[in-house]
C-alpha cells in the first residue's frame, strides 16, 4: 500500500502490545435486524447489499500480503493471484450461499457475451469456505472464498444469493480485469482554472495505443478516473482533447474543471480495536442491553483550518481485536454500534454522509446523518466490526461537498485511470489501460 498507510500498520501493531492487559466485558449483544431482498432484475450492477444482515463486504486481490485489503478489486488477466470475497451473515447460523458472474461493458451494462466467451467453468460457484465467531457477543459467520479466472479483460459483477433462493440477490460486488495493451502516461497537479488552483487536484494524462487499431478514438476509447477507489464521484465519457495520429496518442489535458477532482482532506479516524479501552477519537463505551455502543468524540468542520499531512488509510480500514490477539479479526471481533456527531450550525445545502471504505462511499439511508438541534449537529449510528476506520462528512449536493472537511491541493490521494476499447467487430468495452498514482505521498 502507501508509505503512509503502512506507518499506520506499524502504529496499530504497536499500540496493540499497549492493551494486553485488557480483560474482556461479558455482557450480550441481541441480534440483527431480519434480512431484506429484492428480486434479481430490480438489483444494479453495483456495489450493493441487499440484505441487512450481510455486514463487513470485501472484495480484494489476495496475495497474501497484509496490505491487500486495501487494493480496490482489478488485478490484471494473467493474474498470479485471486480476487478474494469475505462477508459476515449476522444470523449467526450457516445457509449455503453461492453467486454468479456477469460481464458488463464500461458503462456497468451487461454485455452481449456469453458465459463461455469469458468463464472457463459454469456460471454458479458455491462458497464453501465459513467459519463461526468465537468469543463474540454477536454471533455471526464469516465466509470467505476466491473467485475464478476470466477469460477476457473488462468489467464485472458479482451476484451473491442463497442456494435455496437463487432469484433473490443479496449483494453485489463490481470487480475489473485488465489486460494492459496501451500505455496511460498521468501527470497530476494544480487545475488549470486559477480559482480552483487551491482546492481541487487535475489529472491529465496521455495514451499510448500502438498496439491497438483505434480508427475512430472518440468513440472506440473510453476513460474513467477514480479517486480513493470511489465510484460515487468518478468521471466518465471523458474524451480525447487532442489526437496525434502519427504518434498513436491521445492526450487528456483540459484546461477547464472536467477532469478535475477536489482534492478534500486526509481522512478522519477512530479506532475500536478494544472494548475495554477507549481507542483514538472514542470518547466512550457503553454496554446496553442490546449490543454495545460507542460514542466518538465530537467532530468540528475542518474547513476553515490549515491543511495537515498525517497517515491514513485513503478512506479504508482494518478488521481487529486486539483484546484477542493477532490473526484473529475475521471471527473474534464484535460489531459495534458507532455514534458520530458533526457539530455545527452551518447546516449544508441536501443531505449529510458519512463515508469510507466500510460502506463503499454509497449515498443511502444508513449512512445518511439527520441534524438533531438537541446536539447543535448532524449525528447518526452505523454497525461496524471492530477495527481501525477512516472517514469523511460529504455533502454532494453542496456547492462543495466538502465543506466540513475543506479541500486541499496539497492531500494526499490515490488515482485510477481505467482506458476501455471497442474494435470493430467487437461486441463489448475490453479494460486494455490501467494506471494508479498516488499525488502528494510524501
Amino acid at each position: 500500500m502507501l508509505s503512509g498507510s503502512f506507518k499506520i500498520l506499524l502504529f496499530l501493531a504497536a499500540t496493540s502490545l499497549l492493551l494486553q492487559a485488557c480483560v474482556p466485558v461479558s455482557q450480550p449483544v441481541g441480534s440483527s435486524s431480519s434480512a431484506t431482498t429484492q428480486p434479481d432484475t430490480n438489483i444494479p450492477l453495483a456495489n450493493y447489499v441487499a440484505s441487512d444482515n450481510l455486514k463487513t463486504v470485501r472484495l480484494y486481490p489476495n496475495t497474501g500480503d497484509v496490505n491487500d485489503v486495501m487494493y480496490p478489486p482489478i488485478v490484471p488477466l494473467a493474474q498470479a493471484a485471486p480476487l478474494y470475497l469475505e462477508f459476515d451473515d449476522l444470523t449467526g447460523e450457516y445457509a449455503q450461499y453461492a453467486y454468479k458472474i456477469i460481464h458488463c461493458d464500461e458503462d456497468w451494462t451487461p454485455s452481449q457475451l456469453s458465459n463461455l466467451e469469458y468463464l472457463f467453468d459454469y456460471n454458479e460457484f458455491n462458497i464453501t469456505q465459513h467459519e463461526f465467531s468465537y468469543n463474540t457477543r454477536t454471533q455471526y459467520v464469516h465466509y470467505f472464498t476466491p473467485l475464478p479466472k476470466v477469460k477476457q479483460p473488462g468489467n464485472y459483477v458479482l451476484q451473491l444469493y442463497r442456494n435455496d433462493t437463487p432469484g433473490n440477490i443479496l449483494l453485489t460486488q463490481r470487480f475489473m480485469v485488465y489486460d494492459n495493451q496501451v500505455l496511460v502516461s498521468p501527470r497530476i497537479g494544480l487545475a488549470e482554472a486559477v480559482a480552483a488552483r487551491r482546492t481541487r487536484q487535475q489529472v491529465q494524462f496521455t495514451v499510448n495505443y500502438n498496439n491497438l487499431a483505434v480508427l475512430n478514438p472518440f468513440e472506440q476509447v473510453k476513460v474513467v478516473i477514480r479517486k480513493n477507489y470511489r465510484w460515487d464521484n468518478a468521471i466518465t465519457n471523458l474524451k480525447p482533447n487532442f489526437v496525434r495520429e502519427g504518434q498513436n496518442q491521445l492526450e487528456y489535458e483540459y484546461f477547464d474543471l472536467r477532469n478535475t477532482f477536489y482534492g478534500g482532506n486526509q481522512y478522519r479516524f477512530f479506532d475500536i480495536r478494544m472494548l475495554n479501552a477507549l481507542g483514538r477519537n472514542v470518547g466512550k463505551i457503553k454496554m446496553e442491553p442490546d449490543g454495545v455502543k460507542a460514542f466518538l468524540l465530537k467532530d468540528k468542520s475542518r474547513a476553515n483550518q490549515p491543511y495537515t499531512q498525517y497517515p491514513d488509510f485513503d478512506g479504508g480500514y482494518v478488521i481487529e481485536n486486539v483484546e484477542r490477539g493477532t490473526g484473529t479479526g475475521a471471527t473474534e471481533s464484535d460489531y459495534v454500534s458507532v455514534n458520530f456527531l458533526l457539530e455545527t450550525t452551518d447546516k449544508a445545502i441536501g443531505d449529510i454522509y458519512v463515508l469510507g471504505q466500510m460502506n463503499q462511499y454509497k449515498h443511502t439511508e444508513e449512512n445518511k446523518l439527520t441534524y438533531d438541534p438537541a446536539v447543535s449537529g448532524y449525528t447518526g449510528d452505523l454497525l461496524l466490526k471492530q477495527g481501525w476506520y477512516d472517514y469523511i462528512y460529504y455533502a454532494p449536493e453542496a456547492p462543495n461537498p466538502y465543506m466540513y472537511e475543506g479541500s486541499f491541493n496539497q492531500t494526499e490521494n490515490i488515482y485510477e485511470i481505467l482506458v476501455y476499447f471497442r474494435g470493430q467487430t467487437d461486441r463489448t468495452d475490453y479494460l486494455v489501460g490501467y494506471s494508479r498514482v498516488t499525488v502528494n505521498d510524501d
